[in-house]
């Protein structure tokens, strides 16, 4: 399989597991934190998400939607942060995989890239919580929170071991294809 297909490949699941994690979260928000704003805005997300993936999907230039997906997916997650900052940080595990993803969709140069955007997002939220209060909810049990921080370190754990393995599969068709050039 050639690097574009499997980078297509890798997208396309990436999309599929990210739809079902976000309509798991919007559960989460609206069951167990009791958010239903959260929730919809989650679900309002991923049917976006997959929605526009299934509309662009047979052709859709790699690094375009990468870029534009590393672009709005943290602000997306920063917005969320914002609330959720004084209660835990672990929202900001939601930025982790970006990266990666940017390593092994867009090349090196973009990890420092995306690495300082990420950086800049989390410092932003920081300042803006200790500046502004964002009290849109208040949890009255913040147990729930190990809950929703549960299920982000988990799904970012599926996301990372997704990207793992997509990367070992593309990097061994770049060798395989730079064999066949030379």
């Amino acid at each position: 399989m050639s690097v574009d297909a499997l980078k297509r490949k890798l997208i396309s699941q990436y999309v599929y597991l990210m739809f079902g994690i976000l309509l798991g979260y919007s559960l989460v928000f609206y069951f167990i934190i009791k958010d239903s704003f959260f929730a919809a805005c989650t679900f309002a997300y991923s049917v976006l998400l997959f929605y526009t993936f299934m509309i662009i999907r047979k052709s859709y230039n790699i690094k375009l939607l990468v870029h534009l997906y590393m672009t709005y997916a943290p602000l997306f997650a920063g917005f969320i942060m914002l609330d959720f900052w004084k209660y835990s940080a672990a929202t900001a595990m939601w930025l982790l995989p970006v990266p990666l993803g940017a390593h092994i969709l867009l090349g090196k140069k973009y990890v420092y890239i995306y690495s300082v955007y990420i950086f800049l997002i989390i410092v932003t939220v920081s300042i803006l919580t200790k500046l502004f209060k964002f009290d849109y909810f208040s949890l009255t049990n913040v147990n729930v929170m190990v809950i929703s921080d549960t299920f982000v370190g988990l799904a970012n754990l599926a996301v990372f071991s997704i990207l793992l393995y997509y990367n070992e599969k593309i990097r061994k068709a770049e060798i395989e294809e730079n064999f066949l050039i030379n």
